[in-house]
């Protein structure tokens, strides 16, 4: 419904009780969308615009995703989050991801500072040692070019401990190959029929580890277990950063771009 009515040939302006009333009806959609971005992260699924529409009985496109922008900005003051919309598949192959084609999915993302290296950033997750699991098996992908067979994840796995039906850490019935699957359901990472060598299927990161955590700081978490591991401490600091360099440089070549995240 038009907020100006036309009488008599003239447009009339809105009634300061007009207005206050759809300022009210704003606000109560800010909050709306709010609590269904909470909602859909709570299950960690994504936000679909179509399905926000039909919740709020709302048609105007350009409106809707006005709203959309401010309920992110009120959810950013508050929890220190934000609504982003996701990037369509394969996209750990972009250069940048600011110029994906729209996918009218969104995902809450943590706007911290330094958010991918802090406990409290990932107080959303009931079991913070699936985090580091989440990270290693990032870390394999990147340092696979990109993408790995799922035959392969599993061998790389194992070779760290974790067996394929192994349970996860802190879990009582969560093995390897669930949380993987749980991994790919939630956007963390992808799945599809393999193009690596005869294998049925490979991973590689999904849309919303591209979003939340970010190429640039997986590859920092690579450099810092490889610091840690490193035996020889007769290498000055220059030959140090000398070597990070590098190893960022060949994880960089291996995926075919530098860091779009």
């Amino acid at each position: 419904m038009s907020d100006y009515s036309e009488e008599e040939g003239h447009t009339q302006a809105p009634t300061l009780t007009q207005g206050n009333a759809y300022m009210r009806r704003r606000e109560r959609e800010v909050a709306s969308i709010v609590r269904i971005a909470l909602s859909a992260e709570s299950r960690r699924t994504t936000m679909k615009r179509d399905e926000v529409a039909k919740k709020l009985g709302v048609s105007n496109n350009s409106m809707l995703g006005y709203t959309i922008l401010k309920a992110s900005d009120r959810m950013k003051e508050v929890f220190g989050y934000e609504i982003k919309e996701i990037p369509p598949k394969e996209s750990y192959k972009l250069k940048e991801l600011s110029t994906f084609p729209k996918t009218n999915a969104y995902v809450v993302v943590n706007t911290k500072s330094d958010p991918n290296n802090s406990i409290e950033a990932f107080a959303k997750w009931e079991n913070t040692h699936l985090v580091g699991v989440l990270h290693t098996i990032l870390a394999i992908i990147m340092g696979n070019g990109g993408a790995i067979s799922d035959v392969q994840l599993y061998i790389h796995m194992k070779k760290l401990g974790l067996d394929q039906t192994a349970k996860m850490p802190g879990e009582e019935k969560m093995l390897l190959e669930g949380f993987i699957g749980q991994l790919t359901r939630q956007a963390y990472l992808e799945k599809k029929k393999s193009s690596i060598g005869n294998q049925d299927s490979e991973y590689s990161w999904g849309a919303r580890a591209l979003l939340e955590i970010g190429e640039e700081n997986i590859g920092h978490f690579i450099i810092d277990i490889m610091n840690k591991s490193r035996r020889d401490s007769r290498l000055s600091q220059e030959a140090v950063n000398e070597l990070n360099k590098k190893v960022l440089d060949d994880l960089q070549r291996g995926v075919g771009h530098e860091w779009n995240s």
